[in-house]
């Protein structure tokens, strides 16, 4: 197990994860931020905390992490608010579900072990884009999981592979790109996309087809 700790850091993100950590409660001191073990790390769980950033890595179960990592001297908090907004000429990304004025879908179906564990909102001038992230919690050799991402303004663009294949996704028309284990379809308006670097197309049209309006 390794503790790192980090004083006068200047970025403005969690020290040693990867985008969307899972936030996780740590008892008895506050929250921290969990990533699984990948096929280059282990299991990590980062502190946001006012004597500095912590980081603590270990290949133990994520219970015992989780324990290990609550038992610090330090209480676990939340991001800073500007640490949840990006900011870039052409637009802003926020942690969460921000202001997404369209029909939002779930997957009301997961592989075995897959869970919702982040979220975050990308606006610009003309688009909208909602990515959901679906991870195992104990190891994701990819590192990624199950993506979902929604997006209003946006269109399918045009094929740019000759393996591409139409589909059918609940009655849409759809697109399979198996290099890139990404299936896309329009929705209306709304573009849609399921992808995961580990699942075949069978899987990911099953998450697709099960994509539903959340219960208020």
């Amino acid at each position: 197990m390794t503790v790192t700790r980090v004083q006068q850091g200047n970025q403005p993100s969690l020290f040693g994860l990867e985008a969307f950590p899972e936030p996780v409660k740590l008892s008895p001191r506050g929250v921290g931020y969990y990533q699984p073990a990948t096929e280059s790390a282990p299991r990590r769980v980062a502190l946001h905390t006012t004597r500095g950033e912590f980081l603590v890595s270990s290949n133990l179960s994520r219970s015992q992490l989780l324990r290990v990592a609550g038992s610090l001297p330090v209480t676990g908090l939340k991001q800073p608010d500007s640490w949840r907004v990006r900011r870039w000429p052409g637009g802003v990304v926020e942690l969460g579900v921000a202001r997404a004025r369209f029909d939002l879908l779930s997957a009301t179906y997961l592989p075995p072990g897959y869970r919702l564990v982040a979220d975050q909102t990308a606006r610009s001038t003309n688009v909208t884009g909602v990515t959901i992230v679906y991870r195992q919690p104990s190891a994701e050799l990819d590192g990624i999981g199950i993506v979902l991402y929604q997006a209003a303004g946006q269109t399918l663009a045009p094929p740019d592979s000759a393996d591409q294949q139409s589909v059918d996704v609940g009655g849409n028309q759809g697109r399979w790109s198996p290099e890139k284990h990404l299936l896309e379809w329009m929705d209306g308006n709304i573009y849609r996309s399921v992808s995961g670097s580990a699942f075949d197309l069978s899987t990911l049209l099953r998450v697709a087809e099960s994509l539903r309006r959340p219960a208020p």
